[in-house]
């Protein structure tokens, strides 16, 4: 197997900086570019003529991007001018990254060896994600009704207070871990389709 260097990003733009977005959305040239979600998760690699368009298509989810586009987070960009080295790096990438939503371009090998060792640490970290939201659901639900007053509010009582943060805090991970689960759900299942 060969090995590419891939060059520092050109650019590296976080979705919440309006500004960064809207310059690249305005920058000509193309390149391979990369979107990732939420903890660093790498969701697709492409490569385009031009930037503009095709990042803009992405983020307004048009086509196979409406899977993905609500959870972009952060994109980098690689400028390469000419057309044969895009199309090198990026199918280089696509079948060493592995990202979430890309189909095309994966080399299917016979040996597939590494798809099902990756399957295989995907379904346990899957199934710790899934154990740690069962406590969290369980430690929740302990509330009694005698903690509720009668407009069927529940309230805390002055040592019960410290409890408050530590059930918003909960919830917080409860979401966070309900995020986890679905991103790994959808790359057991597209390795389980590699695997076939």
């Amino acid at each position: 197997m060969f090995n590419i260097q891939l060059p520092e990003p050109t650019k590296v733009i976080r979705i919440t900086d309006r500004k960064d977005v809207s310059a690249l959305l305005k920058r000509t040239g193309g390149g391979v570019y990369f979107l990732y979600g939420k903890s660093d998760s790498l969701l697709y690699i492409g490569k385009t003529n031009s930037f503009r368009s095709r990042i803009a298509d992405h983020l307004r989810g048009d086509g196979r991007s409406k899977l993905f586009s609500r959870h972009v987070e952060v994109i980098k960009v690689y400028r390469f001018d000419d057309g044969m080295e895009r199309d090198i790096y990026e199918t280089y990438c696509i079948n060493t990254y592995n990202p979430i939503y890309n189909e095309s371009k994966i080399f299917r090998d016979n040996d597939k060896t590494h798809v099902y060792l990756e399957l295989s640490t995907l379904i346990g970290e899957r199934d710790e994600v899934r154990d740690r939201m069962k406590e969290i659901s369980e430690e929740l639900a302990a509330y009694d009704e005698a903690d509720f007053d009668e407009d069927n509010e529940y309230y805390y009582n002055d040592q019960e207070s410290e409890l408050l943060g530590i059930h918003l805090r909960l919830a917080e991970d409860y979401a966070e871990l309900e995020r986890e689960s679905k991103r790994l759900k959808h790359r057991i299942q597209y390795l389980g389709k590699r695997a076939d």
